[in-house]
């Protein structure tokens, strides 16, 4: 709880810091902002760590060499997480070549779909890699685990996605303001649309890498980020040149459906086979879902138009039948789902066969 509060007061610091100082300092600001953020977390973590009993102290020389070996292990299993960040900079390096405010338009739609990884996939590995680490029959639980969690973001991004193409464009430009035309809002949410690839693969190759990293296979991981970074290279400036920076979406979404191919067969390989194939059944039954789900709203827009009473009509039909849909085709996952908008706790019983 302590911590949970004092992540969300840090993100308060940090824009009231940026707030503050940017009059003086422009956009240096930010960089501000985040170094007091930083500051705040830090003095939090060592409060917390001190409650439960922790005490800072070098009794021996030897304690330094361990933390600086210690320190350099932990960099080099982060090669998955340094690899993904320097992705984002390629694509938004190759965006700005594309035009004025391209790479800013690609950061708005990249955020957004960040923003359905970390509440989805992201969240599930945190809790629940300890214990599947501990699990007499890890390989096996993880690769349950990571289908399970595979399906919930499927059941969460999956009606999200779709309502942000049939009535985001007035939500999101209300959000952005004057100064985005229309055509920059159509852009955003087309190359967000273009990232649903990166969604998914985040979704199925997080337990991948914990599994990776509970096995120390972490040059396999750092040559993967490597080779990852290299090809993302080529195929942004590719499908930047092909269909402006939602080909540079498109591009990310590729590199990294193939990046989490990889990190399953390495992670699973009795399984993954298996999981493979489950995550492209769960796909499928998803697009079928969503189909059914928005299609009467989108005839109806088509019908009467995209006036405001109409878009929030159609935007209240496809609520509807998205939940209900949901509900018949993915029962666990939306029991889940609807726990955690409750608050209320909710056992999921993962299931034994990963291709079930």
């Amino acid at each position: 709880t302590v911590i949970g509060i004092g992540a969300l007061l840090s993100g308060l610091l940090s824009i009231g810091t940026f707030l503050l100082v940017q009059s003086s300092v422009g956009v240096a600001g930010a960089a501000v902002g985040l170094a007091v953020s930083a500051t705040w977390m830090t003095l939090l973590f060592g409060f917390t760590l001190q409650r439960g009993g922790w005490r800072p102290g070098l009794r021996q020389h030897g304690s330094v060499r361990e933390m600086v070996s210690e320190a350099a292990h932990l960099t080099f299993a982060s090669a998955t997480f340094i690899g993904t960040s320097l992705a984002y900079l390629i694509c938004v390096a190759v965006a700005a070549r594309l035009g004025r405010g391209e790479a800013t338009l690609f950061a708005y739609a990249y955020a957004l779909a960040a923003i359905l990884v970390g509440v989805t996939a992201n969240v599930a590995a945190v809790v629940r890699s300890p214990a599947l680490v501990a699990s007499r029959e890890r390989a096996k639980d993880t690769a349950a685990a990571g289908l399970w969690s595979f399906r919930f973001t499927l059941v969460l991004a999956g009606p999200v996605l779709a309502m942000a193409v049939l009535v985001g464009r007035p939500v999101v430009s209300a959000a952005l303001g004057s100064g985005f035309k229309q055509h920059d809002i159509t852009t955003i949410l087309a190359t967000l649309i273009c990232l649903a690839g990166w969604i998914l693969a985040s979704a199925a190759g997080i337990f991948a890498v914990v599994e990776l990293l509970a096995r120390s296979e972490l040059r396999r991981l750092a040559l993967l980020a490597a080779a990852l970074v290299a090809g993302l290279a080529a195929l942004a400036i590719a499908g930047g040149a092909l269909a402006g920076i939602e080909g540079v979406g498109a591009a990310l979404s590729v590199a990294m459906l193939g990046a989490s191919l990889l990190q399953l067969r390495w992670a699973f390989p009795a399984e993954w086979r298996g999981a493979a194939t489950g995550m492209a059944r769960a796909t499928a039954r998803e697009v079928a879902v969503l189909a059914i789900a928005f299609t009467p709203s989108v005839v109806l827009l088509l019908a009467l138009g995209e006036t405001t009473p109409v878009s929030a009509v159609a935007g209240a039909l496809a609520a509807i039948l998205a939940a209900i849909m949901s509900r018949v085709a993915w029962p666990g996952e939306y029991q889940a789902l609807v726990g955690l908008l409750r608050r209320s706790p909710v056992t999921v019983a993962l299931p034994a066969d990963t291709a079930g």
